[in-house]
């Protein structure tokens, strides 16, 4: 297991962020704008994405 640093901007105690991705239109335009544009994503997801957990059902 790899230890990360704490930072300020991001802390180790952030909680996962879960999408529910329903495979239509608006679940990949909505991931897509948030993987590809910093000022689209939500402040309670890490820069490097690690605890967002994407749902596909």
């Amino acid at each position: 297991m790899q230890r990360r640093t704490r930072t300020t901007a991001e802390p180790l105690d952030l909680m996962p962020y879960v999408w529910s991705y329903g495979m239509g239109a608006e679940s990949t335009a909505g991931i897509l704008c948030m993987l590809t544009d910093p000022t689209a994503r939500p402040d309670t997801i890490a820069s490097d994405f690690s605890n967002l957990v994407v749902v596909i059902a």
